[in-house]
């Protein structure tokens, strides 16, 4: 009897998943937002600005156009919770109960990329946890505090490192520089906590688009963001992020 009770939920807890796993997969995600119309950023990955950033254009189309092109040009809707119109926010509702088992939640935001993908080496000035809803992502975090005798030393050697594969960084970090760092993958159903002030740079499986959610845990740290203004400071300012 209490076999039969174990394999029953058991397998309600599998159902469950699954249905889980299913409601934020890519199509899912096509069918219930993609005749939104929106702002999406269209990224050149062999480009960047002055300040590390790969260049894009942002244009207004509907979302369908990003999620009929799942593996292809670069591109991503990227919706902020405190900044978003009222059809953007339907996603954010849609994905908000993920978030609900943080106590000291401060910030949602909601990013639907396509492949191929990586992003520029920096860290924040607060606390978050990643939350993949569907693909896989592949992190390395490192840690530069008194790794360099000024801050334009460590910009340089973030300039250096710029738009180069995350192996190769990874590689010219241990063995060139002796620096610690720590490669971490994050498929759909993991999440993955960054602490303030670590530097992290990331890129997704080149098979398929990937599905997030960056939740805030932490106010800004004054100090760190006074060093982020001073290595971006259009960044700082939102003119590129």
């Amino acid at each position: 009897m209490y076999l039969i009770l174990l394999i029953i939920i058991l397998i309600a807890i599998a159902t469950y998943y699954h249905k889980l796993k299913n409601k934020y997969s890519w199509n899912s995600m096509k069918r219930e937002f993609g005749e939104l119309y929106g702002s999406v950023k269209c990224y050149d990955l062999n480009t960047h600005d002055e300040e590390q950033n790969f260049k894009y254009d942002e244009l207004k189309m509907k979302y369908k156009e990003v999620f009929e092109n799942e593996i292809g040009t670069p591109k991503m809707i990227k919706i902020e919770e405190d900044d978003c119109d009222k059809n953007d926010m339907k996603i954010i509702d849609y994905c908000r109960p993920l978030s609900h088992g943080y106590r000291t939640f401060k910030g949602l935001t909601i990013r639907i990329q396509t492949t191929p993908w990586k992003y520029s080496t920096h860290f924040d000035s607060y606390d978050q946890v990643i939350q993949v809803l569907y693909g896989q992502k592949i992190w390395l975090l490192f840690d530069l505090h008194n790794k360099f005798k000024t801050t334009k030393d460590e910009l340089n050697f973030i300039k250096q490192i710029c738009g180069k594969d995350i192996f190769e960084i990874e590689s010219i970090l241990k063995h060139k520089k002796g620096i610690n760092c720590e490669i971490k993958v994050t498929k759909a159903g993991q999440s993955i906590y960054i602490p303030k002030g670590v530097y992290h740079v990331t890129q997704s499986s080149p098979n398929e688009g990937c599905i997030f959610m960056n939740i805030v845990t932490s106010h800004t740290d004054e100090l760190l963001f006074h060093k982020f203004r001073e290595l971006w400071p259009n960044w700082s300012r939102g003119i590129q992020k």
